[in-house]
């Protein structure tokens, strides 16, 4: 009877690793459309055959007792995540510096009728009319001359206080992106805690690690970082070699962020505790935002522990990195913007007597005459010599200023040169930030596509899944069936 009580038990194996199995379809199928969600399959495996005394001959066999199921084993490559994530930091940064460099190009708006290069064209031209004929005596023309210089320190104004509104914006940004990166921080932590635990008992917790994925592909959007996993056993010893069949193990997961003193631990997979302490032990480390003051302030992200600074993070790619970029654009073009009104003030003021403007940087440079008479066109009545002058500093190629394609180098020519260098980088900047984020949008979507084509849930392969489990179910009924037959037969015959 030992045969028939043993096919029994085989098929029961059968039914039960088939029902197994359509739960698992039925769960990939649910979760189809799930973000982060891994394909699951069944791991199987033989059962452990048994011996048979005299099976075959003097010596024992072996029979086998059907399928046995390891575990539920979910589909993911960790080389297709970790390339993913890279190529989406890299793919955050470049769409940060994108969309600020369009921005400061719709600030800058040249060349247009409303921008900098034609209102200080427009100011050339009042002083031109001041000093030819007999203009030079005329208030009207002089008062032109006044509204003309305002109009041009007006748009220098405005155009300074735009770029000082995003750089505040930015900063804001930046503060929101460490808030976020806290919480995932955070979020993270608990579910490495929640899956040792599941872990140390033996199960496997899928969905956990599916969901603790998701947020580590949340994460890789603001700023890179590196993740790791060491098994241990139940004492907390790592796995070097294979373990023993029951053997408890559980996963230690670690988590470093690039400071600029090297690579620093946030989430220390060592200190994982099974207590749901909050905040986590093995919570370590976060992020902090900084905003230094001074004539220039910036916001300026460190990485804490204990919630003492410990390292500036220096952010290889994410939104973060793009963040710290932008800033550093809008402080240059501020610059440059300075250094074009600091030569028309100090050009201007060294012609016109008693000056004409009064500050030197795009954002307080203004006009400090106020009476249209105090405007002086030359040394005396019917005379515009000083007018003339002035109005020639627009073709006066002596200016030297920094040279906005060149870092460290210098440039010379008019004050028009000069801005249509500007203008002619912030377009070359702007070019090459569309290129990138057009090649990082590909290069994510390839890698995207790969791991789906590993993790993704597929309806049509899970249908024929369904059905094959289906077939195996019946066909171990069906075995039930006939061995439940066959004992229904020899116990009518036994009583007969």
């Amino acid at each position: 009877m030992l045969g028939t009580w043993l096919g029994l038990q085989t098929s029961l194996r059968g039914l039960q690793t088939a029902q197994e199995g359509i739960n698992t379809v039925s769960h990939n199928i649910d979760n189809a459309n799930t973000p982060g969600y891994s394909r699951q399959v069944l791991d199987l495996s033989e059962a452990q055959a048994i011996d048979m005394p005299g099976l075959t001959s003097a010596m024992a066999g072996q029979v086998g007792q059907g399928v046995a199921v390891e575990q539920i084993q979910r589909m993911r490559s960790s080389f297709l995540d970790s390339q993913y994530r890279d190529q989406n930091a890299s793919l955050g940064q470049a769409n940060v510096e994108q969309s600020t460099l369009s921005q400061i190009s719709g600030i800058i708006d040249e060349p247009s009728q409303t921008g900098i290069s034609n209102a200080m064209q427009q100011f050339w031209q009042a002083w031109d009319t001041l000093g030819s004929g007999t203009n030079t005596d005329s208030l009207s023309v002089r008062a032109a001359v006044l509204n003309a210089g305002t109009q041009l320190t007006n748009v220098m104004n405005q155009t300074a206080n735009q770029l000082t509104s995003l750089h505040s914006d930015l900063d804001a940004a930046t503060t929101n992106d460490v808030t976020q990166v806290n919480s995932i921080l955070s979020q993270v932590a608990n579910l490495s805690n929640q899956i040792a635990r599941v872990q140390e008992t033996g199960n496997q917790p899928n969905d956990l690690m599916d969901q603790r994925d998701e947020l580590l592909d949340q994460l890789s959007q603001y700023t890179s970082f590196t993740a790791s996993t060491t098994t241990v056993t139940n004492g907390g010893v790592p796995v070097t070699t294979p373990v023993a069949p029951g053997t408890i193990t559980y996963d230690q997961f670690t988590l470093k962020l690039t400071g600029d003193s090297g690579q620093i631990t946030v989430i220390d997979g060592s200190q994982t505790d099974f207590t749901n302490a909050q905040p986590p032990r093995n919570l370590v480390g976060s992020l902090s935002a900084q905003t230094t003051v001074g004539a220039k302030p910036s916001t300026q992200v460190s990485i804490t522990q204990g919630g003492v600074p410990v390292a500036q993070l220096a952010e290889p790619s994410g939104e973060l990195a793009g963040y710290k970029q932008s800033l550093t654009d809008i402080q240059n073009y501020q610059d440059d913007l300075d250094n074009l009104a600091g030569a028309l003030a100090n050009k201007v003021n060294g012609l016109e007597p008693g000056g004409f403007f009064s500050g030197t940087t795009a954002s307080n440079i203004a006009v400090q005459i106020t009476n249209p008479s105090n405007v002086v066109a030359g040394i005396g009545p019917g005379d515009g010599s000083i007018a003339l002058q002035i109005s020639q500093l627009k073709d006066d190629n002596t200016n030297t200023f920094p040279d906005p394609s060149n870092n460290g180098g210098n440039m010379t020519g008019t004050m028009a040169d000069y801005l249509t260098a500007v203008v002619g980088q912030l377009g070359l900047q702007g070019q090459t930030a569309n290129n990138t984020v057009s090649v990082q949008q590909t290069l994510t979507q390839q890698v995207d596509s790969q791991r789906q084509s590993v993790s993704g849930v597929s309806i049509d392969e899970e249908m024929t899944n369904m059905i094959s489990y289906q077939q195996a179910y019946n066909a171990s009924a069906k075995v039930i069936q006939t061995i439940n037959d066959m004992l229904s037969a020899l116990m009518s015959e036994k009583q007969s």
